[in-house]
């Protein structure tokens, strides 16, 4: 038996299959000039303008912004507290001057409560003698005698004063001696302090030496410019020693205290 074998293909058919890869070849020979001319077309457009929503983000602040940054808020804490200083000088000012001005008006209310005392007592008399008939017959009350002056010279021909106003006022301000003023049997002691002179009620001193008036400074006389009472001083145990040794052997002459606290034995003036 005779066996034979025909072709695989057929001559249309391979005829076909070449044109076929003909124009498969010249469509991509097309596409490719499209795409050529294309991207000469995109690379001869100008770029576009950056924008500022897409600017890059500022770059962080370098070591330097952060030193100045840091001496700015130094600055600023210091000129705070400077000024919080200030304010807190001025507000310590303004209490010691309201605490001086309370000294003064409890001073002031202390020595008015004093008079009213006195006067409340004086009253009480007052009344007492208008109307004699409705008291019942007693026995007079005892004399309240004043504390007893004393001198400070057990002999006559001594007179004690101060060397001069600014010596006494030394004196007093320093506690060394202590001036007052007596009516009756009403004693008040003045008292210097850093806005002058005041007049207080006080009790009896138990020894004192007594001050003629032309002795007595003005400004301790202006204390009480309503009365013109007695003056006497009222001297430490060391200053009256001194005195004694001064006077031991002599007939008379003026003792004049200095602001030192010595005392002089001077001859009597005219």
């Amino acid at each position: 038996m005779d066996l034979r074998h025909g072709p695989v293909t057929t001559a249309p058919a391979l005829q076909d299959d070449l044109e076929l890869q003909t124009d498969v070849m010249r469509f991509l020979a097309i596409l490719a000039l499209c795409l050529m001319a294309v991207f000469a077309l995109v690379q001869g457009l100008p770029a576009p303008p950056v924008s500022a929503d897409s600017a890059p983000p500022p770059a962080e602040p370098g070591l330097e912004a952060l030193r100045q940054r840091n001496q700015d808020l130094e600055r600023a804490v210091a000129r705070a507290r400077t000024r919080a200083q200030q304010r807190i000088q001025a507000l310590q000012q303004r209490l010691k001057e309201r605490e001086r001005t309370l000294s003064r008006l409890r001073r002031r209310l202390a020595q008015v409560s004093a008079d009213l005392t006195a006067a409340r007592g004086a009253l009480k008399d007052l009344r007492a003698q208008a109307s004699p008939k409705s008291r019942p017959k007693a026995l007079p009350p005892p004399e309240v005698r004043p504390a007893a002056a004393e001198r400070p010279p057990e002999r006559r021909g001594f007179n004690l004063r101060f060397a001069d106003e600014r010596a006494l006022l030394r004196l007093m301000a320093g506690g060394q001696v202590r001036v007052y003023a007596r009516e009756g049997a009403r004693f008040w002691r003045i008292v210097p302090d850093g806005s002058g002179l005041h007049a207080q009620r006080a009790p009896a001193p138990k020894r004192y030496y007594e001050m003629t008036a032309d002795t007595v400074p003005a400004s301790l006389r202006a204390t009480l410019p309503r009365r013109a009472p007695l003056w006497g001083v009222v001297l430490p145990s060391d200053l009256s020693a001194r005195i004694a040794r001064a006077i031991r052997g002599r007939q008379g002459g003026d003792l004049v205290i200095l602001a030192s606290g010595e005392v002089e034995l001077r001859p009597e003036g005219p």
